[in-house]
């Protein structure tokens, strides 16, 4: 089976305190055949080059089979991130089949020390 990819990618996000936490939380609807993965990427300071900083996997992977109405809340959170003022969230939509994706909707990013 061939994988169709779709990701999106939020804007950086910049705090005025640094924080060591990161907690992601979404309702999402993922059909069958179709997952779902979280990436981040975190910095301090205004100089660095975003193109050769690299995502780091969350860990979070879903691959469930909700009902096509369904939305269920889904949460990750990050606890090993060294001090970071800046922040991007990529999350990575998965499908096998072209007539069914996944969506979310209520995205929300908590940076937390």
């Amino acid at each position: 089976y061939t994988t169709l990819f779709r990701s999106y990618i939020t804007r950086t996000l910049s705090l005025s305190e640094p924080a060591e936490v990161l907690k992601v939380m979404f309702d999402a609807n993922i059909p069958n055949s179709t997952s779902v993965q979280v990436y981040y990427r975190a910095w301090t300071g205004n100089d660095t080059d975003l193109k050769k900083l690299k995502w780091i996997d969350t860990g979070f992977a879903s691959v469930a089979k909700d009902a096509i109405s369904d939305f269920i809340e889904r949460e990750v959170t990050v606890t090993s991130i060294p001090s970071y003022n800046n922040i991007q969230i990529k999350i990575v939509f998965k499908s096998t089949v072209p007539s069914k994706v996944p969506q979310i909707k209520n995205l929300r990013v908590l940076a937390l020390t």
